[in-house]
């Protein structure tokens, strides 16, 4: 004759059966966001970055940028690009428009260099941001902190 299970052992596996893929994926996400590096970053670059919840300084926009740019077999393509300017915490937006027309003018010189592979290509946001910040402080404006693409159309 078979024995019936009993009630108390069909609850325990019914929560054990509940708890347990919770329990994996918990488990899962934490050794991803641990031992992943999803992005590459290490724990020292992930410091020297501010983060999402890093207070932003001001922020100066800067009107939109067209131009054209050529590809491999000559075609042109219209480029636009917004950028904005963010601030060290404490800087002061009015007098650093004095450095825009300057700015502006650096960015657009180095947007010119460009052809479409370069603006296509996985790093090309991060080559800007790094790149046009140089420029700007190079041309006195210490106190800008980086480089927001706000905008980017290619056609």
């Amino acid at each position: 004759m078979a024995q019936e299970p009993s009630k108390s052992s069909g609850k325990r596996s019914g929560v054990l059966a509940a708890l347990l893929p919770a329990v994996l994926a918990g488990g899962a996400a934490f050794g991803g966001a641990r031992f992943g590096g999803a992005h590459g970053d290490t724990p020292a670059a992930a410091a020297s970055e501010p983060g999402p919840t890093a207070e932003p300084g001001p922020t100066v926009a800067l009107q939109p940028f067209v131009l054209n740019l050529t590809d491999s077999s000559e075609q042109q393509h219209a480029l636009r690009i917004t950028l904005a300017v963010e601030l060290e915490r404490g800087g002061n937006a009015e007098e650093f428009n004095v450095f825009v027309p300057r700015v502006r003018d650096a960015a657009l010189s180095y947007l010119r260099t460009l052809d479409v592979a370069q603006v296509t290509a996985a790093t090309f946001q991060d080559d800007l941001r790094s790149v046009l910040l140089e420029r700007i402080h190079g041309l006195g404006a210490a106190h800008a902190d980086r480089i927001l693409i706000t905008d980017l159309v290619m056609q």
